[in-house]
C-alpha cells in the first residue's frame, strides 16, 4: 500500500499511524478495506489542497495586478478582480473541511477494528 509523504501527514494529523494500516492488510480483507477507505480519504484531502492553492496563487496574482493598477493610477477590470475565485476557493475550503471530517470517520472506525487485534 502506497501513502505519498502529504497524505501521511494528513493521516498522521488526524491520529492514525500509516504503520497501523499497514498492519490491516495482514488482519484481512475487512481490515484493509478500512485502511483503503483512511487512504482514499487522506488523497481527496491532498487533491483538494492542491486545487486550493492553485486558486489562492491565482488570486494573490490577481490582487497583486489590481493593487499595480491603482498605484499606476490605471483602470482595474470592471468585471472584479478575483471573478469567480473567490467562490471557487469558498468551495474548495468547504469541501476540505468535508473531506477532514470524513476522514476522522474513517480513521475512528480503523483504531477501532486496530484495537480488538492488539490485545
Amino acid at each position: 500500500m502506497y501513502v505519498s509523504d502529504q497524505e501521511e501527514k494528513v493521516i498522521t494529523k488526524a491520529g492514525l499511524a500509516v504503520g497501523d494500516l499497514r498492519q490491516f492488510a495482514e488482519l484481512g480483507e475487512f481490515h484493509a478495506c478500512a485502511a483503503d477507505g483512511v487512504i482514499a480519504a487522506a488523497r481527496l484531502i491532498t487533491r483538494i489542497e492542491d486545487d486550493l492553492r492553485g486558486k489562492i496563487q491565482q488570486a494573490r496574482r490577481d490582487l497583486e495586478c489590481a493593487d499595480a493598477a491603482l498605484t499606476a493610477r490605471e483602470a482595474i477590470n470592471g468585471h472584479g478582480v478575483l471573478q469567480s475565485t473567490a467562490t471557487e476557493i469558498d468551495v474548495l475550503t468547504a469541501r476540505r473541511a468535508d473531506a477532514y471530517t470524513r476522514l476522522a470517520a474513517a480513521c475512528r472506525t480503523a483504531a477501532a477494528l486496530l484495537a480488538p487485534a492488539r490485545t
